[in-house]
């Protein structure tokens, strides 16, 4: 009889969290459909953040060829709320089913943003200073790892089920546009256009879509103002690129051990960034370690 194994990786951590659920069944052991079933999903589980486990691929081949496995019925144990939204506002969309989509797509978009949110909250944690413990760089690499991983932070949460989307967030305006438009709702059609725009500003069907909409009698000068949170999101995410670019340019970071004695001089002092960004803060405080 063909037997499910256990992964090598079982016991490792992936992405932020640690393996603490037990994925592994013995099927050896007479199981009831239900329970196949989920031991159907806790592979596919493991396999989303896993994809290259060649043990893990055969054991969910075998599970699914088991009777009583629905295949379509499998799920990701994992994953975050706005996972399965989205997936069933796309679906809705197949359907034409408008009033789908935006339930969907709007209540996904809620929970995309604050998972996000969760995830940029943990990057403030603790900071393992290393070798390199005195006070003022420390505070210099804390708050550059910090901003470092949040800026991860989108990549980490841009798959759905394994399937790496890189516009996943952008796209939830892109349905949103079109079903508010079929529903007959242009202002809420508008504002999905701006806000989608604010991402890519030169998508050609966007922009088509922008003409078309400004074209309608009920069309105003207001039409086409973005929603907060994407602009928020957009400001912020450019707030923090500006950072990471001036650190990038103006601190350079190497081995101490070859500089020249006389190169060592005055290696700390206190930095002013001055940023001006839309209507975030245009200035922060941080102390950074300097290069002479």
């Amino acid at each position: 009889m063909a037997e499910a194994r256990a992964s090598g990786q079982a016991q490792q951590s992936y992405g932020q969290l640690t393996m603490e659920k037990t994925y592994f069944m013995d099927v050896d052991e007479p199981m009831e459909n239900k329970e196949i079933q989920k031991a159907a999903s806790a592979a596919f589980t493991y396999l989303v953040l896993h994809p290259d486990d060649k043990i893990m691929s055969a054991n969910l081949k075998h599970y699914a060829a088991l009777e009583g496995v629905d295949i379509t019925e499998v799920v990701n144990f994992e994953a975050k709320d706005y996972v399965y939204l989205y997936i069933h506002g796309a679906d809705a969309y197949e359907k034409k089913d408008w009033n789908g989509v935006v339930q969907n797509m709007e209540e996904s978009l809620a929970s995309y943003l604050q998972a996000e949110d969760d995830c940029r909250a943990l990057c403030e944690g603790p900071f393992d200073q290393g070798w390199y413990p005195d006070f003022i760089p420390s505070i210099a690499n804390h708050f550059t790892y910090c901003l470092k991983c949040k800026q991860r932070c989108a990549s980490q949460l841009n798959s759905l089920n394994g399937e790496k989307h890189e516009d996943l967030l952008p796209s939830h305006y892109h349905y949103l546009q079109y079903a508010y438009f079929k529903l007959g709702n242009l202002k809420d059609a508008g504002a999905a256009v701006a806000s989608y725009l604010l991402f890519y500003p030169d998508d050609d069907t966007m922009l088509e879509n922008k003409d078309y909409y400004g074209r309608l009698p009920k069309a105003n000068v207001d039409l086409f103002t973005p929603r907060p949170e994407a602009v928020h999101y957009i400001q912020r995410l450019m707030y923090e690129r500006r950072i990471l670019k001036y650190i990038a340019r103006e601190f350079k970071f190497e081995d101490p051990s070859k500089e020249k004695p006389s190169e060592v001089v005055n290696r700390y002092s206190l930095i002013l960034i001055n940023l001006n960004v839309g209507k975030l803060p245009s200035r922060i405080c941080t102390v950074m370690q300097w290069q002479h």
